[in-house]
């Protein structure tokens, strides 16, 4: 209970209910937590990315290794070819 003699409380918590601060840090408190789901999610994602690229080179690896056991083995002259050739330069004459 507030006393007669007190002065007026003029300050924004004086003025506000305590439900109001209650639902103003219940609704912090939830975009806090989206956000930190947020960023938790794409780092999940990056890692996940990040493991499948890794299974991919070790994937292509075993295929080469594959195909070049398969070609020694029949007597087949492979044709090398790199896998990322250079792009020729606009420039180049």
């Amino acid at each position: 209970m507030v006393r007669p003699d007190a002065p007026p409380d003029s300050t924004v918590v004086g003025i506000l209910p305590n439900e109001i601060w209650l639902l103003i840090g219940l609704l912090t408190g939830g975009c806090v937590l989206a956000a930190l789901h947020t960023l938790a999610a794409q780092a999940s994602y990056s890692t996940k990315v990040h493991d499948l690229r890794l299974r991919v080179v070790k994937l292509q690896d075993a295929y080469t290794a594959h195909l070049e056991e398969i070609a020694e083995r029949d007597g087949i002259v492979l044709n090398e070819v790199p896998l990322k050739a250079a792009k020729a330069s606009k420039h180049a004459a």
